[in-house]
């Protein structure tokens, strides 16, 4: 994405990793191999689209971030450690950025076909592509919207206030329509709600409600319905239910 919006030619190995490191981390998972990290960014340059200098422009040859051990049908894997200790620089070669430069979606394509061939079925892609900027099949009204709710409740979940940043990118929030067959209230703010993923999850099955006030709230069990002022069927939270701070 820092391809795509700041026009930036190389990347730094330590900064991909630094990064990618970071952002699972944030989401509660841990990589049992560094294999994750140093793949991707090898592994472009075996596709002949992408290459790996040092600092001094001299290209970076498989020997020196491979463990000479390492065989197999993958061919060798790149050794972290070693590619820490370089630190290499990777970038598109000159083929690659003209056709970019003509064709800048292309940049989508590729984010799209590292992301399943990496970490899709792995981690999941949905919030790897919301962590770096790439939105999979959303309309520019999806994102307006979506952006509206956002500033609405400041990037803040309504329910636990929950905030969560890799670097600019907000983390696992989400913009839920309250009624989502009202298309011609789409783009309001006040036809969404900014919840975490986990209260996404409550909303959209009906344990988490909202008040005429617009307020939330958890929803009593459907045995004992209770009333409230504003209309609500949830004035009291019982034990290990979900109510606002």
């Amino acid at each position: 994405m820092r391809l795509k919006y700041e026009g930036t030619e190389r990347l730094a190995y330590e900064d991909v990793s630094d990064v990618l490191t970071s952002m699972l981390e944030l989401i509660n998972i841990r990589p049992n191999d560094v294999n994750v990290v140093s793949n991707p960014f090898w592994r472009l340059k075996q596709d002949g689209i992408w290459e790996v200098r040092d600092l001094h422009g001299v290209a970076v040859e498989e020997l020196d971030v491979t463990n000479p051990k390492g065989g197999g049908q993958g061919g060798r894997r790149p050794v972290h450690s070693k590619l820490r200790r370089i630190n290499p620089l990777g970038s598109f070669s000159k083929e690659v950025r003209d056709c970019l430069d003509r064709t800048p979606e292309l940049i989508d394509d590729i984010a799209r076909a590292i992301v399943e061939t990496f970490l899709e079925k792995r981690y999941g892609a949905k919030l790897i592509y919301q962590l770096i900027g790439f939105y999979e099949n959303d309309s520019s009204a999806q994102l307006d919207f979506n952006k509206n709710v956002y500033r609405a409740y400041q990037s803040q979940c309504s329910v636990c206030r929950q905030s969560k940043r890799l670097f600019n990118s907000l983390v696992d929030l989400n913009a839920t329509p309250i009624r989502p067959g009202e298309a011609r209230m789409r783009n309001s703010a006040r036809s969404g709600i900014a919840l975490c993923g986990l209260h996404d999850l409550l909303f959209r099955s009906g344990l988490v409600t909202m008040t005429k006030q617009r307020d939330t709230a958890s929803r009593s069990p459907p045995t004992s319905p209770k009333p409230t002022k504003a209309g609500s069927t949830a004035s009291t939270a019982p034990r290990g239910w979900i109510w606002p701070p």
